[in-house]
C-alpha cells in the first residue's frame, strides 16, 4: 500500500503528545483487547468447523444435558442424534481442553467439555438410537424375513421335492454301486448344483436333465 502524502504540522497540532485534547490516541503502544483477552482451541480446523456447525443445529449444552438425561425425544431430532454421537469428544481432547483457561476457551471447546460431564454418554445415545430406529430397522427386514420363513415352510412340506431327492439318492447309490458310497442313506445338498456338471456318454445332456426327464 503506497503512503499518500498527509499535513504533518495539522497532525502534530491535532494529535501530538504536547496537544492539549484530551484522548489522543498512541497506535503502536496500546494494546489491543484481541490480545489482552485472547480466545483459543485444542482443535483441529476440522474438528473446530464440524463442531461449530453441529453447535449451531442443537439446543445449547444445558438445555442438551436436561434431554439426554430425559430422553426427550421432543426437542431433538433423530439426525442430530447420530451426528452427535459421531461427533462425540475423546478422552485426548478432554485432556488437552481440562489443561486449558477455561474462561479463555472457544465456544466448541467448551461445549464438548460440557457434554462430556453427561455419564454415559455414548451409550445413552446408542440406545437411544436403537430404540427410535428400531421400527424403521424392523420393517426393512420384515418382508425378507418372511419371504425366508415362507420358502423354508415350502420346502419342508413339498412331497414332489421329496420324491426327487429321493431319485437323485436312488440314483445315486446305483452308479456308485460296488463303492463305498454305494449304499449312503443321504447326501449332502452342496451336490445339487455339480448335477449339471456330470454329462452322459453323448455329451449331449447332463445328470440334472435326466432327473427332470
Amino acid at each position: 500500500i503506497s503512503e499518500p502524502i498527509v499535513n504533518r504540522i495539522e497532525l502534530e497540532a491535532l494529535f501530538g503528545q504536547n496537544s492539549k485534547k484530551q484522548g489522543a490516541i498512541d497506535i503502536q503502544n496500546t494494546p489491543s483487547n484481541a490480545s489482552q483477552s485472547k480466545i483459543h482451541t485444542v482443535l483441529s480446523d476440522k474438528r473446530y468447523n464440524a463442531i461449530s456447525i453441529l453447535m449451531k443445529s442443537l439446543p445449547t449444552p444445558k438445555l442438551l444435558k436436561s434431554i439426554m438425561m430425559a430422553f426427550d425425544e421432543s426437542l431433538i431430532e433423530t439426525t442430530l442424534l447420530a451426528t452427535l454421537l459421531a461427533n462425540l469428544p475423546t478422552p485426548e481432547e478432554i485432556t488437552l481442553i481440562k489443561a486449558q483457561d477455561r474462561t479463555k476457551l472457544d465456544a466448541p471447546d467448551r461445549f464438548l467439555l460440557e457434554i462430556s460431564t453427561l455419564p454415559q454418554l455414548p451409550a445413552r445415545l446408542k440406545c437411544w438410537l436403537y430404540k427410535l430406529n428400531f421400527k424403521i430397522d424392523y420393517e426393512a427386514v420384515e418382508s425378507p424375513l418372511k419371504d425366508i420363513i415362507t420358502a423354508c415352510q415350502e420346502l419342508k412340506q413339498s412331497k414332489h421335492l421329496r420324491q426327487i431327492l429321493g431319485l437323485l439318492l436312488a440314483t445315486g447309490n446305483y452308479l456308485n454301486g460296488g463303492t463305498n458310497r454305494g449304499q449312503a442313506d443321504g447326501f449332502q445338498l452342496e451336490v445339487l448344483p455339480k448335477l449339471s456338471v456330470m454329462k452322459d456318454n453323448t455329451n449331449e445332456s447332463n445328470f440334472l436333465d435326466y432327473i427332470v426327464k
